[in-house]
């Protein structure tokens, strides 16, 4: 071979080595290029804790490095903490996409999608390094079942790829509470109600005919959305309604405005308006909220279509069409969508439901209607066919807090009579305590519902609320019963917890403590009137209370003269009893109360033919006559005596300084031994405030009144 020359020449050592070090140069400089560095980013999306396919943030990686011209094959991974709901092919791909820019803007990769559950991936992704260096990969349309996560949680995606990513976790949302509502379960009113003769908002109104608000408002400021390219439907609320009365008829309105509406839709019942009015609805730029109500929806609130999208709205138009919600078995539903709505308020919209009822000769029907983001369903995995979006059954929070009006007397507000905790001392296999706690409603004129429930901290089933007192409405009283029997000595603890939604609640502790047995000796301290807890002559078949220690066993009896009492309630230091019948003709009785065998002294007891006590005042709408409840002239009381005889006396009644007031009925209180009620009207003219009531037995040659009880008249 030849040596090298250059132009004929031999090369020079220097230019060998010059030659040489040129390559070495050229080598390096290859190797020295850069790899591909990806920086990881997402938005953060408020989402909605409700969905089932809530699309989350777009997920980017901002690359550099490389060599200008290459050509880099790639592959990306995302999991999430839960499922992702795409809707998918019929290949099972969802329709999530990975696009890629190198600095001409954002395109599609081009690749499948590959799901598995909660992971999506992109294999061989293909891009070429442009001359700048620089070029991004954007994750979007990413949707995830967010329902079966803790709301206010941040939602993270783990990244994998053969790219160099600087970090491999990132926050693509946050979900929040969506829907917000005047009440979980609204109560309706059924009673007679007129229907005009023309069906529209303004007749409605002005006919008188009664309905009820439901109020809806976003728990965040772009919770309820129009319909988009991508989804099926906006935001769409379902509202269903049970337990109405046959023959009655219900409206609602075609359309409801916002809050944010030139004139919002309003009733008045909610406040904040003055005349009601099915609202004006002008378009913006902006957007403001609007629900058009769907026609061909199913239960779920899935199908169907929205009467009008905002397009059909081009100038102010005023919202006055309404449409009869179809019953079937006193139930029924109506489904709205959001068709405008602006991203940047938190708003609220409220809307009536009318009830047309013929004359219920003054019986009453309570009716509810519960509210839901829709469409319904459990479906929390990608289909191809279930509608996008879909939310889990969720019952709405209260938007009072966010509206400013929780405290407002269109609300109901709960206040509970009774101890402040109960403390229950008994002997071992002791008998029971009843308490009683009065529910009532501050705010007349609205309905609160209640519920009152037992939590055990210790122990359990020694607490026993009967099932027709631990729900229903307020302004009532309601029994509370404990029970030690079975229990061994000790300290058990348990809550009673009354509760009424968003008008409030209430928990009251309970301490029951059982004690060892002791060798008993039972003593007698006092013998009362049941009513008024005070000494005095006891009555044939009238109710007595017995006072004293040891009173409390397995076997506990009360006798007069031999003659056993029937007993009502009965612990270690009390004991309720009626006293025998039988003694209707004596003057005294000897009185012995026997615990497991062991007897007390012998007490004598004086009898009389009548010696009324009084045990409280119910008034005419069933609640308990309180200085926060007083009667009003012209009504009726219900005064709950005992020891009052009204076979062979003439029964009188007074209030204050008006003496011999006729009853309207007096003799025994249904259903209850030993009881008698006396019904009287508080005379229109009558001073107010806190009065004294007295009932009384006469004839000819005796009279008998009760101790006075202050009556509280306003």
């Amino acid at each position: 071979m030849a040596p090298l020359t250059r132009n004929g020449k031999r090369l020079t050592g220097l230019n060998l080595s010059f030659l040489l070090c040129f390559v070495l140069l050229y080598s390096s400089t290859l190797s020295a290029q850069s790899p591909l560095l990806c920086s990881t980013s997402a938005t953060n999306l408020d989402v909605r804790a409700e969905g089932l396919t809530e699309p989350v943030g777009s997920i980017l990686l901002n690359c550099t490095g490389g060599t200008p011209g290459q050509t880099i094959s790639t592959n990306l991974t995302a999991t999430f903490p839960t499922a992702i709901t795409n809707r998918i092919n019929s290949a099972g791909n969802p329709d999530a996409l990975l696009t890629v820019d190198t600095g001409s803007g954002f395109v599609p990769t081009g690749l499948p999608v590959l799901l598995s559950s909660n992971t999506v991936a992109f294999n061989g992704a293909t891009v070429t390094v442009p001359a700048g260096r620089a070029l991004a990969f954007r994750l979007t349309n990413v949707r995830l079942a967010i329902a079966p996560l803790s709301p206010g949680f941040p939602v993270a995606v783990q990244l994998s790829s053969s790219l160099t990513l600087s970090a491999s976790t990132a926050v693509v949302a946050t979900p929040r509470a969506a829907l917000l509502s005047n009440g979980v379960n609204t109560s309706i009113t059924c009673a007679g109600s007129p229907l005009p003769a023309s069906l529209d908002l303004p007749s409605l109104f002005a006919a008188g005919t009664r309905f009820t608000s439901l109020r809806v408002t976003e728990g965040f400021g772009n919770a309820f959305i129009p319909k988009d390219a991508v989804s099926d439907s906006g935001t769409r609320i379902v509202v269903s309604y049970s337990n109405f009365p046959a023959g009655a008829r219900i409206f609602v309105p075609d359309y409801v405005a916002g809050n944010s509406a030139t004139q919002p839709t309003a009733a008045g019942d909610l406040g904040g308006v003055g005349t009601p009015t099915g609202g004006v609805y002008t378009p913006t730029g902006t957007g403001t909220l609007l629900l058009a109500r769907v026609v061909g929806a199913d239960a779920s609130g899935a199908s169907g279509a929205p009467l009008a999208t905002k397009a059909a709205f081009t100038s102010p138009t005023a919202l006055n069409s309404v449409t009869e919600v179809s019953l079937s078995g006193g139930a029924g539903f109506a489904v709205y969508e959001v068709i405008d709505a602006s991203d940047a308020t938190q708003e609220s919209a409220q809307f009536p439901t009318f009830m047309g009822l013929a004359s219920t000769n003054g019986s009453v029907t309570v009716a509810n209607a519960s509210v839901t983001l829709g469409p319904v369903s459990t479906v929390a995995t990608a289909t191809t066919s279930d509608a996008v979006p879909r939310f889990r059954r969720t019952a709405a929070g209260s938007d009072c807090q966010f509206l400013g009006d929780c405290s407002a007397k269109y609300f109901p507000l709960l206040s509970v009579g009774g101890p402040a905790a109960i403390n229950f001392h008994s002997p071992l296999n002791g008998l029971q305590d009843t308490e009683f706690f009065q529910i009532i409603n501050q705010n007349p004129g609205t309905l609160l519902t209640y519920s009152a429930t037992v939590s055990y901290r210790s122990g359990n089933g020694f607490v026993f609320i009967p099932p027709t007192d631990a729900q229903g409405n307020a302004n009532v009283t309601i029994r509370v019963i404990v029970n030690a029997a079975g229990l061994a000595p000790g300290v058990y603890q348990a809550d009673l917890v009354i509760a009424a939604g968003s008008a409030g609640s209430r928990t009251i502790p309970i301490t029951v403590n059982v004690n060892a047995p002791a060798a008993p000796v039972v003593t007698i301290s006092q013998v009362t009137n049941a009513a008024t807890l005070t000494d005095g002559p006891l009555v044939a078949g009238s109710l007595g209370t017995i006072k004293g220690s040891n009173l409390g066993g397995t076997n506990v009896a009360v006798t007069f003269n031999g003659i056993p009492a029937n007993l009502l309630f009965k612990n270690a230091t009390q004991i309720n009893f009626q006293v025998p019948a039988t003694l209707a003709a004596k003057t005294t009785a000897q009185l012995v109360v026997t615990v497991d065998g062991v007897s007390s002294a012998p007490q004598a007891i004086t009898l009389a033919s009548t010696a009324p006590g009084i045990f409280g005042v119910l008034n005419q709408d069933g609640s308990v006559n309180t200085s926060a409840a007083p009667a009003a002239p012209g009504s009726i009381v219900q005064i709950f005596a005992t020891g009052l005889s009204t076979a062979s006396f003439r029964v009188i009644a007074s209030i204050a300084d008006r003496d011999n007031l006729n009853p309207i009925y007096a003799g025994d209180a249904p259903g209850i031994n030993g009881v008698q009620q006396v019904n009287v009207m508080v005379p229109n003219d009558i001073v107010t405030g806190q009065l004294k009531l007295q009932v009384c037995s006469t004839n000819l040659t005796l009279r008998a009144c009760s101790p006075a009880l202050l009556l509280n008249v306003r």
